[in-house]
Formats: C-alpha cells, structure tokens, sequence
C-alpha cells in the first residue's frame, strides 16, 4: 500500500520537479540530477547552469530564454472563474529589459511587457424533454451555442492606459505597470416551446416541441496583476588623466561613478573595477521565467600595473580603452590622455594680502628718516644715531597694530609686523614639505600590494616545512606512543603546526589589518592637534626670538624624524615578507627567539606613529600651561625629539630581544629540541 502511495505521488508532482526545461543550459544531464535529488534550493544551481557569466548584464539572453518557455498552468488556487467563463489564470510575466537590485525592479523609459493568459468557456448542456407536456423554464428544448469569445490584454502605467496587446512597448516612470485581462462572451440560446400543429398525414393536431425565440447572454471577467517599477535614468561617468611622466613611468588618476563594471586597459596592462555581478533568479514557478538579478559587490583587479587607490603607474599608455557597463547599457570609448600638471601643496600657509598702499607709506617713512639722519649727521656725534633709532622703533616692535589700518599715525608697528609676516611666511614655506612629509608617514596607509607576489613566493617555499613536521609527528606517535614525553611532544608539534598553517597562509589579511588600525588611530590623534603648533608664528617678542634663535635645530630635528619615519615606512613595507617567516620560526620551537624578534620589530614599527602621536598631542598641549608660553620653538623641538628617541628606542628594544632570546637562548632550546627527536 505504501508502495502504490509513493508512486501516486511521483507521478503527481512530476510536472513540478521536472518543469525546468534542462535542455536549455549546457549540461543537460547534471540539470536532470539536481531535478531528481532533494536539493533545496534548486533555483540557485538552475541559475549558475543557465547564466554562467555573471560580470555584466545580459538582457538578450534572459529574453531569448523566457521566450521558449512553455507556461504552465498555476496553481488551482489562482483561477478564477464566472458564468460560462472558466479556470482563467493570467500571469503578468516579465518586462524587458529589467534588473532586479535589492529587491526593486529598475526598467527603461522605453519597456516590453509580456503577459500569459489562458481560459475556457463552459456551455451548459443542451435541454430536450423526452415528451409532451415535460419542459423546463417553459422551454421543451433549449439549445446553447458560443456566439462571440474575446479576449484581451491592456497594460496600463499608473492607472493610464498604455497599450494593448499581450506583447506591448509601454512608455513608463518610475510608478506602477498593471496588466489587465478582459474576457467577454456572448452565449446564443434558442427557446423551443409546445406547440399544436396539423398533422396532415395524421388528420389531426398534435403537440409538437417547436422553436419558439432566441435570446442572448452575455458574461464578463476582468483580472488584473501589476508590478511596481522604478526607473533609471543614471548615466555611467568617467575620467582619465595622466598626471606625470618619468623616464619609461607614467602616473595617472582614473574617476568612474553611476557603473556596474568598469574595464580602463591599456595595450598590455589593466584595470576591472566590479560594483555589482549578475545572476539569475526564478519566479512565476512551475514556469520558471527567468529574472535578472545585481548583486553588490567591490572587486578590483589589475593587471601589469600597480594602483593605489584611483592612481595608478604603468609603462605602456599605449591602446587606452574604457568599456563601462550599468544595468542596461554598455559604454566604450578611447582615452584622450594628456598630461595635467596637478599640485596639491600638502601645507597650506595663510598669504596676508599685501596693501600696495604701503609702498607709500614706507617710502615716505624712508625719506623721512633719511631727512632726521641727515640732520643728525650734522648736528651730533655717529654714535648717538644707532641709539636714537633704536628708541624709535622700540615702541613699534612691542605695539600691536594688527587691528588697525596702516597710516602715518602707525606706520612703524606696520612695516614691522609686515616685515615679520614675511619672514614667517617665508620659513613656514620652507618648512612645509617637512611637515607634509612628517604627516603622511605618521597617517600614510603602507601599501603592501606591491610585495604580494613575493609574499606568496615565500609562503609557497613554507609550505614544503608542513610535510616534515606532519611525518616527525606521526612517525613520533606510532613507534613511541609508550614514551609519555615524546607523545606530548609530538601532539605540540602538531598543534603549532595547524595554527602556524593558518596564520601564514592568511598572514597578508591580517598584516593588512593591522596596519589599516594603526593608520585609522594614528588618523584620530593627528586630526586632534593644533596644525600651528607646527609651525612658526609670532605671537610674543619671546617667542619670535627663539624660533629665529632655534630655528635651524627645529629643521635639523624634522629631517631626522623624516629619515627614521622613511626608515620605519620601509620596514613595515618590507615586513610583508617577513611576517609569515616570523610566525613559522615563532612555532618552531629551535626559531622561537628569532621568530620573536621578527614579530616584535613588525608589530612595533606597524603601531609606533599611533604612539609618536601621542607624544605630539602631550606636547601641543604643553603650549597652553603658562611656563610654555613663551617657549613654544623648544616645545616642538623636544616633541620631534621625542619621536627620534620612541624610535631608536623601538629599533633597540627589537634588537635587544633577538640578542637575548634569539641567539642564546635559541642554542639551548635546539640542542634539547634534537634531543626529544632522537
């Protein structure tokens, strides 16, 4: 019985499993597996056999496919049925072209709709009585007969009617499409009644069921299914320049935006940017017309290049094509490549605008001076000049006449704080390399991209060590499972080398998050100080003097900085490398201490400008404790200073570790490491 049941219900639900056309994908017979398993989720390996390519979207292919779909009939559930009209179903199939993203439908201005619909008329059966005086309704006979049958398709947008027509171009916004079915039949029915008539043959009258009239019905059904729409209208933009040019180097900046996928190669190098992939969902099932589906996603890919960020170096600029896809449409077009000077100073220094008015002024302060010296030469001895002028202008160098205009009144104070704006404008000048320098090693993101061929050499070259350690091990386990201590010693050894195999084949993952945490603190502390703390400003007569004082050890203190935060960036450039033979010498317990060393000098070169910005903001905030005041030149002098010491210090530490633990303690350990082996 159980038995009879089973087979009852293949044959059932056949026309379900099976209603995926499987000879429309290329492997036809792996399709019919997956119909006949007990897979779940089906649609999604049904998508991946149907629509293998998936970085742009193909329109034409999703339409040719639904357009040899055989539909079926839905479920009972969604018919609907009238007087004489029966078992209508409509299914408002698809619109081409259309995407789905994030579950909304995006369409053209300019669309096609395609509906499916399907019904039958039921007649009621002819009526005849058998015999005098039986009748129905006052009818002996009544005879039905299908006098019209129509059918048809309108699509209306947003309660607008647009066109008809199963298969229609509709002309939309972003709004509602609504498909609706209308069916009108017309039903003939002939009335036959009893009647007397002469029968001659007979001689005498005789009830006979004659036609009588006939009269019209009329049914009607409307059903409607809608869809909402939105409509895109963003057009994909692009930019390419070429900065600069050196030697067999080019520098170039790209800018791209309203894209699904975009491709800028040259003749023998580059660049696919991917916002979003495309797949193949199903719906209208047992049907299964095909829908069009983007997916977000962030995939960048180069090739004979190298890119940071939206610049990228190359050698050939040869053959530059951009091809740039979204949802619906499809862009290509050459580069006009030219070479555009763009400078970005890093340090912006305040320009005071100067007043040509004061060229006046100080030309008849000049004369006048010149007039009193004149004077003065001949009415009193040289040495009482020098004096008299310092006098004179000793009330100007201490007055503050930044608030008032220049006149004859405060013509001194005036050419005196134009002539120290000036000469901070030009030391600031001179120094804001430096300073731009200092602040994009202490922030800059370490680009490691550039190793990673040679992180995978090294990691490949690692790989071989596995193979040894997993046959010590089990060789350990097998011929001396009766030792306790080889048998532990052999269980650690397999455990360092399962957690050294993951943290090495993933080393470049996380030497790559820790260094976007340490660009991400450092980022938070430097957007916290002042930027005239690093500068030079005159904001006492104390002050002024100093920086002018110390202002050659102030440029000697940032070169310094500059080389050991170049030395650090090279480090940590580098360290790349060295991070996944850090971790398999840290598990090895004869290369532990080296390991360690390797390890130790990484992690801190990664987070010291995290800590140098510490010491920076400690410093700035020096500047507002009343003894400092008047010293600021010597507050930034002992800030970068500190800096230099953090890491020399950092440099020491890691070298006083490798010597400690790494050589001879490495010795030891070794030695008793080879005797647990025997």
């Amino acid at each position: 019985m159980k038995r009879m049941i089973f087979v009852v219900l293949v044959f059932l639900l056949a026309p379900f499993v099976f209603s995926f056309d499987c000879d429309s994908v290329g492997n036809s017979d792996y399709c019919e597996q997956v119909q006949s398993s007990n897979l779940e989720n089906k649609d999604i390996v049904y998508s991946s056999l149907l629509y293998p390519e998936s970085n742009i979207p193909k329109h034409q292919f999703i339409q040719e496919y639904n357009e040899d779909i055989d539909f079926s009939k839905p479920d009972e559930s969604d018919f609907h049925n009238s007087n004489y009209i029966k078992n209508v179903w409509l299914s408002f199939s698809w619109l081409y072209p259309s995407v789905y993203v994030n579950d909304e439908l995006y369409v053209t201005a300019l669309t096609q709709a395609q509906s499916h619909y399907d019904y039958n008329v039921q007649l009621p059966s002819n009526y005849k009585a058998s015999k005098y005086p039986k009748k129905s309704n006052g009818d002996c006979k009544r005879e039905y007969s299908l006098n019209s049958n129509n059918a048809e398709i309108k699509y209306y947008f947003n309660d607008i009617f647009q066109n008809s027509g199963a298969s229609s171009l509709l002309n939309v916004n972003s709004g509602e499409i609504t498909s609706e079915l209308e069916i009108n039949v017309q039903v003939k029915i002939k009335h036959y009644e009893w009647k007397k008539k002469w029968k001659w043959w007979k001689f005498k009258k005789q009830w006979t069921c004659s036609y009588d009239h006939t009269s019209y019905s009329s049914d009607n059904i409307v059903i409607t299914e809608s869809k909402d729409v939105i409509l895109y209208n963003k057009t994909p933009t692009w930019e390419v320049l070429i900065e600069d040019q050196y030697s067999d180097t080019t520098k170039g900046k790209y800018s791209v935006d309203n894209f699904s996928y975009f491709n800028l190669e040259f003749l023998d190098s580059s660049i696919i940017q991917q916002k979003y992939t495309y797949s193949v969902g199903f719906e209208k099932q047992p049907s299964y017309v095909a829908i069009l589906k983007a997916n977000p996603t962030d995939i960048t890919k180069v090739d004979n290049l190298f890119l940071d960020g939206e610049t990228f170096y190359l050698h050939n600029i040869d053959s530059c094509v951009v091809n740039v896809y979204d949802h619906f449409n499809e862009y290509t077009q050459q580069c006009q490549l030219e070479v555009s000077d763009v400078e970005q100073p890093p340090f912006q220094i305040k320009k005071k605008e100067l007043d040509l008015d004061i060229l006046f002024y100080v030309l008849m302060f000049m004369l006048v001076m010149y007039f009193i010296y004149k004077l003065l030469k001949s009415q009193m001895k040289k040495i009482f000049i020098p004096l008299f002028l310092i006098l004179l202008l000793v009330p100007f160098a201490v007055a503050d006449g930044g608030e008032e205009e220049c006149g004859l009144t405060n013509l001194g104070s005036c050419i005196v704080d134009y002539l120290i704006d000036a000469i901070l404008f030009i030391f600031n000048s001179a120094l804001a390399p430096l300073l731009w320098l200092v602040q994009t090693l202490l922030t800059a993101e370490v680009n490691i991209s550039l190793f990673y061929h040679f992180w995978s050499v090294i990691r490949y070259m690692l790989s071989f060590f596995y193979v040894f350690f997993i046959i010590y091990a089990g060789y350990t386990l097998l011929m001396s499972s009766a030792n306790p201590i080889k048998r532990a010693h052999a269980k650690e050894v397999l455990t360092n080398l399962i957690i050294m195999i993951v943290l090495v084949q993933g080393s470049y993952y996380i030497y790559g998050l820790l260094i976007d945490i340490s660009v991400n603190m450092s980022s938070v502390m430097i957007d916290m100080v002042d930027p005239d703390f690093f500068l030079l400003t005159a904001d006492n007569i104390v002050n002024f003097g100093l920086q002018f004082l110390f202002a050659l050890s102030y440029v000697i203190v940032l070169l310094l900085t500059v080389l050991l935060l170049v030395f650090r960036y090279v480090i940590v450039t580098l360290g790349l490398v060295f991070f996944p033979l850090g971790i398999f010498c840290y598990f090895t317990p004869p290369l532990r201490g080296q390991g360690q060393f390797i390890l130790t000098l990484i992690g801190t070169m990664i987070f010291l400008p995290f800590f140098n910005m510490i010491i920076i903001y400690g410093c700035s905030l020096l500047l507002d404790v009343p003894i400092f005041q008047n010293f600021k030149i010597l507050v930034m002098i002992t800030a970068f200073s500190l800096v230099i010491c953090s890491i020399v210090f950092a440099i020491k530490f890691a070298m006083g570790k490798a010597i400690s633990g790494g050589v001879t303690g490495g010795i030891g350990k070794a030695i008793k490491y080879v005797g647990l082996m025997l």
